[in-house]
């Protein structure tokens, strides 16, 4: 019986592998497809986060007043954070007035004549702001960045009133207060001309920790994979009675069988990731792209976990069917679907509420987390028993369809 059953593996095992041969043809349609996917999204996410510049009326006095403050705007405008979203223009005011009446601008600061010496008194006298009626997404981002400006200063002004009110009050201070209120204006400063570096230590992105580059990087592995399973169809033909027969009597049943069919489907499955991944390692040199690709231990894991889930997903899908073709269909529309819903194609913040909460129950969400963790991370992923729980309910579930549909045939 061992040998009748190492036998059936062995033959089974070499089933699987020559289809990768016959079908080779369907495995390079089923990489250019994902590949145009992927290519397609990441160009069409350059260009939604790519934002156009608008046009900034400066209105400054005349005089010495006028010089000092367009000193301090341009350096302002040297700044990262408002260089990327906006150039200043500077202008008269009712030039500004008439601008913005014809949408020729966006918005515009006009700088009072006094403005310098009421900041450097404490009158502070604020900066009048005009905005367009007619707010386009890129005003919209340096709206909030006037927010952002005028928390910062809002910020600013709280801690050196606070000292004023505390010797005010008679509070006994370790330095005067001219040199404690000195020390928060230079923090002020600092922190004020150093927020494009303060944003870049906090990035909160669609796309999680990596580039869109990465993003669709890791989706184009997961979508090939899943696709990947219309090449097994040969496999699910029908078998012949006689041929099953002789199985069973030899002590090959469902449950062994199944075992040798998901397993040798997974060593196939592995060897084409393990081939996608070493490719696009290659392709990370040659186009400059970070990615943390090592075949260590973890990443075998990590390509194992993903084979075995993805072959008990496979045979699931065609014990479900019960036909070959009509099996390699179904794969195709359900894993259309768990795509979408898994984040390939859209990241989940960009879809809504209801279908985000769906998204944590679609498998291949999971997987396509795992093909991120495998090119940007080493070590294994954290997720891998949720992937072992849907890997289990497949192959019982794949089981039972089978035995239950060959005892009704």
């Amino acid at each position: 019986m061992k040998s009748y059953f190492f036998s059936y593996a062995r033959i089974e095992f070499k089933r699987n592998f020559k289809l990768v041969y016959k079908m080779f043809l369907y495995i390079i349609c089923i990489l250019a497809v994902s590949f145009a996917i992927s290519f397609c999204m990441i160009q069409v996410m350059n260009n939604l986060v790519a934002y156009e510049k608008i046009d900034v009326g400066i209105v400054v006095p005349d005089g010495e007043e006028g010089d000092r403050l367009k000193v301090f705007t341009q350096l302002i405008s040297t700044q990262q954070s408002v260089e990327d979203i906006c150039n200043f223009v500077y202008m008269d005011e009712k030039e500004a007035t008439y601008s913005i009446a014809n949408g020729d601008i966006e918005a515009a600061i006009i700088f009072g004549s006094s403005f310098i010496e009421d900041v450097m008194t404490g009158v502070n006298t604020p900066a009048r702001v005009l905005i367009s009626s007619k707010s386009t997404l890129y005003s919209s981002v340096f709206f909030e960045e006037i927010a952002n400006g005028v928390s910062l200063i809002k910020t600013g002004e709280a801690a050196i009133y606070s000292v004023t009110d505390a010797y005010i009050a008679g509070y006994d201070m370790v330095i005067s207060r001219s040199e404690m209120e000195d020390m928060l204006t230079n923090l002020y400063m600092e922190k004020a001309l150093e927020r494009s570096s303060l944003m870049e230590d906090e990035v909160l992105s669609p796309f999680g920790d990596g580039s869109i580059e990465k993003y669709y990087i890791a989706s184009f592995i997961c979508i090939f994979m899943c696709f990947s399973g219309i090449i097994f169809s040969y496999l699910y033909a029908k078998e012949d009675r006689t041929i099953r027969k002789k199985l069973v009597v030899n002590g090959i049943g469902n449950i062994k069988a199944a075992i040798v069919r998901i397993f040798s489907q997974a060593i196939v499955i592995a060897f084409l990731c393990a081939i996608v991944i070493l490719f696009l390692r290659l392709l990370s040199n040659i186009f400059g792209i970070s990615m943390n690709i090592d075949m260590n231990i973890s990443m075998l894991i990590n390509i194992l976990s993903l084979s075995v889930f993805l072959s008990t997903f496979f045979y699931f899908s065609y014990s479900l069917v019960n036909d070959s073709y009509k099996g390699a269909v179904f794969i195709i529309l359900l894993s259309m679907i768990m795509i979408f819903l898994s984040g390939c194609i859209l990241p989940i913040s960009f879809l809504p509420d209801k279908l985000q909460v769906l998204s944590e129950f679609v498998p291949v969400y999971y997987l396509r987390n795992l093909c991120g963790f495998m090119i940007s991370r080493g070590g294994i992923y954290s997720q891998i028993n949720i992937l072992l729980i849907y890997t289990i309910c497949f192959a019982v579930f794949g089981i039972l369809i089978q035995s239950f549909g060959k005892e009704n045939r």
